[in-house]
């Protein structure tokens, strides 16, 4: 048998065993120099649980607001047009009122795709922000006048970034929509709860 065929098969292997000993000490040296730092979704879950918190919370103040035109209108009046108008008035009203609700909302919203801060200085004004909430929430009858359906539909962006931005980042702007829909009848609005 040749020697230089065995020296041969034998320098492979040792060049092998090297190279496999780069490789891996180049991972760890790149491990500890790696400058990259990841995106958590702790924002995003904070928003989850403030939504959580501001549903609650529109839900009693529409509550209030449908009982409080109740007590104003009576209860006969019950499918008119007139006290769901009554209601979102009152809704709108004691809305303005919650500051916590008026930041849940205002803060990261968006109109068509892009935030409104990155848009304009927006809603500076009560004016303003009546209007805007005038358009995004609806309060009406059903046909058989039994149900008042109430509506609601806004955007919002959420960027998340990661936590040590000296490093490399990577923000994600999250875009969700905030529809609602509510339907309650003239005993959940009397009881103060719903059924469903």
């Amino acid at each position: 048998m040749n020697s230089r065929g065995q020296v041969f098969a034998l320098y492979l292997v040792v060049l092998t065993f090297v190279m496999c000993l780069v490789v891996i000490g180049m991972y760890f040296v790149q491990q500890k120099t790696l400058d990259s730092s990841v995106i958590l979704p702790k924002d995003f879950l904070v928003m989850l649980d403030r939504q959580d918190v501001f549903d609650i919370s529109e839900e009693n103040l529409i509550f209030e607001a449908c009982n409080d035109s109740l007590a104003s209108l009576g209860e006969n009046m019950w499918g008119n047009e007139s006290l769901a108008k009554q209601c979102k008035s009152n809704f709108l009203n004691n809305l303005l009122k919650d500051e916590k609700s008026i930041n849940f909302i205002f803060d990261g919203l968006a109109v068509e795709g892009k935030r409104i801060s990155e848009v304009k200085e927006a809603f500076d004004t009560a004016d303003e922000k009546i209007n805007f909430l005038n358009n995004a929430y609806s309060f009406g009858f059903s046909e058989d006048k039994k149900v008042l359906k109430i509506g609601r539909n806004f955007d919002r962006i959420l960027r998340l970034k990661a936590d040590d931005r000296k490093k490399i980042n990577f923000p994600v702007d999250v875009e969700w929509k905030f529809n609602r829909a509510l339907e309650l009848n003239i005993e959940e609005v009397k009881n103060g709860l719903r059924n469903s």
